[in-house]
Parts: structure tokens; C-alpha cells; sequence
């Protein structure tokens, strides 16, 4: 049985605004989250992945990963906290 969709709230942030935070792909943010280590919302028609802004100034990234968290792309995206 399908999940119903869930609204998301405005300021959570998709994959992709993850991703340029990070400076790593979409397909890392992805696996991050499908590996558990990223929590996330599933919502949209199509089901898509969003992440609370508010968990990555602490996420700590795989060490096997080239990431590494822009602050100042984050507070552009989410505004200063």
C-alpha cells in the first residue's frame, strides 16, 4: 500500500540545494539518505526526498566522501541562524 503524500514544509531543502551545500552529486545525498545517515521527509507527487535544513550544520558526512559543509551557501539557502 502506497504512503500518502505528506505536505513538506517551505523551508526544507531538496537533494539537489543538499548537494551544492555539501559541494558533493544528488546520487550522494541519496545514498547518505537511503544509508540511513541522513534524515529526511518523503513527500511530492513523485515521492522526492527533503532534509531539515536545521540537521546539517552537525551531519557528519562519510570520510569516504570529498564533502564538506559551505556555510555560507547554507545561510544564502536557509538564512542566518
Amino acid at each position: 500500500m502506497a504512503e500518502p503524500h505528506v505536505r513538506i514544509p517551505r523551508r526544507y531543502l531538496t537533494t539537489q540545494q543538499v548537494a551544492q551545500i555539501f559541494g558533493v552529486s544528488q546520487i550522494t545525498v541519496g545514498n547518505w539518505i537511503r544509508w540511513g545517515l541522513l534524515p529526511f521527509m518523503r513527500g511530492g507527487d513523485k515521492g522526492w526526498y527533503y532534509i531539515d535544513p536545521d540537521v546539517l550544520p552537525t551531519f557528519d558526512p562519510p570520510r569516504t566522501s570529498p564533502a564538506w559543509f559551505n556555510r555560507e551557501l547554507y545561510d544564502a539557502m536557509v538564512g542566518e541562524g
